[in-house]
């Protein structure tokens, strides 16, 4: 009987330290997120420079993340789609 106490013990300490671990990692990722009233005034995301030669072909382009904006209108339906059913599965 006394091992299933410290047993139970040793689980609640562990579910108690998995928590924690879960929010510290839940506040570090949050910090580097946009607030909602910088969304609201536009979300500027950092985009893909291209170098263009005189005659408009790609050179090379420099990025530290691969973005491009596009506009929701601009999307065809079936990305839409895609979108909302991949939501509504996770």
């Amino acid at each position: 009987m006394r091992w299933i106490r410290r047993g139970a013990l040793v689980g609640a300490l562990l579910a108690a330290a998995s928590a924690i671990a879960l929010a510290i990692y839940v506040r570090h990722v949050e910090a580097g997120l946009p607030s909602t009233a910088e969304l609201r005034r536009g979300y500027r995301p950092p985009q893909v420079t291209r170098v263009l030669a005189a005659d408009g072909t790609v050179l090379t382009e420099l990025f530290t993340e691969r973005r491009t904006v596009v506009k929701l209108a601009d999307l065809p339906a079936h990305v839409k789609l895609a979108v909302l059913a991949a939501a509504r599965s996770g």
